[in-house]
């Protein structure tokens, strides 16, 4: 089990999430 394959996916996602708010 790595974290990194939660992390990874977790990141984007956030990422993601922040865009939308901006817009």
């Amino acid at each position: 089990f790595s974290l990194i394959l939660i992390m990874m996916p977790l990141a984007s996602w956030y990422e993601n999430k922040l865009l939308n708010l901006n817009q």
